[in-house]
């Protein structure tokens, strides 16, 4: 996805006002805004793919993890909903990237003809991205909510079930540039695309978020890894509740992986230090 920014920069597409031709002659303008359009919609086209491939896949590493951790017995409630969602969003990631990518079926081509052609061979390609947004803010907020509930349910003290939500809430801001990405899409949407509404600075600007927050759920995706953001008592405490509760071996490895241990030994005194007895 950086890349399709980089590439858009360097054609003075991405970042850039929708060029302005100067002169009065029709055809000159109208060749100069679909030379910008066809490029600023085949940068558009590949990038959303790029984008829905990444953020499946990301929503996935995220649900497994809780799974990984969570998960107390197979065959039970909460095993039903992680298998679920993991089924949802598997769905969701395929239905979307099929959709972008043969929206006008075998005609890839037509993704960045001019938009009276697009609605006449393709439908309404912003209900499409609609879609895209509202779905996967309510996936976001699905996947969010999940290991709340298990975490306060834990023995432990107050405010170190408030330290772990804060990490598991790592994941919120992604949720917040999912609501700003949306609120965008949804003014577009209701408004269109009309004089008040530059099409290159408008299209980089949801482009924009749509990345912040893949961005974001990568970050959230790696808490695994992100050992600083941990301190030792509130894991070893919380590795203690979760071997209460008969979670599986695996679960309790994986949150010993997550602890930096610092172990303590007594210096042996070398060999000429050492006091002797006379008798």
């Amino acid at each position: 996805m950086g890349v399709c920014f980089i590439c858009g920069y360097a054609q003075g597409i991405m970042g850039y006002p929708t060029p302005y031709p100067a002169g009065s002659d029709p055809n000159a303008a109208m060749a100069t805004y679909m030379s910008a359009y066809e490029k600023e919609a085949k940068i558009e086209f590949y990038f959303q793919l790029f984008l829905i491939a990444a953020l499946g896949l990301i929503k996935l590493a995220i649900t497994f993890f809780y799974r990984r951790m969570f998960l107390v017995h197979k065959h039970t409630r909460m095993d039903f909903v992680f298998h679920v969602l993991i089924g949802t969003l598997v769905a969701w990631t395929l239905a979307f990237f099929l959709l972008f990518l043969f929206g006008c079926k075998e005609k890839i081509y037509l993704h960045w003809a001019p938009l009276d052609e697009v609605k006449s061979q393709c439908g309404n390609a912003l209900a499409a991205e609609a879609a895209l947004v509202i779905s996967d803010l309510i996936t976001d907020l699905m996947i969010f909510l999940l290991p709340l509930p298990i975490i306060w349910r834990l023995q432990m003290r107050t405010g170190q079930k408030l330290a772990l939500t804060g990490v598991f809430c790592v994941g919120f801001m992604a949720v917040i540039a999912s609501v700003v990405r949306l609120a965008i899409y949804l003014i577009v949407y209701d408004i269109g695309y009309d004089a008040r509404y530059d099409l290159n600075q408008t299209v980089t600007t949801m482009l924009w978020w749509s990345m912040i927050e893949a961005a974001l759920g990568l970050l959230a995706s790696c808490l695994p890894v992100i050992r600083s953001l941990f301190n030792e008592s509130s894991l070893d405490e919380l590795t203690a509740c979760l071997r209460a509760r008969r979670i599986p071996k695996r679960s309790v490895l994986l949150l010993d992986s997550l602890t930096v241990s610092h172990p303590t030994s007594t210096p042996s005194l070398p060999d000429s230090t050492k006091v002797h007895s006379v008798v």
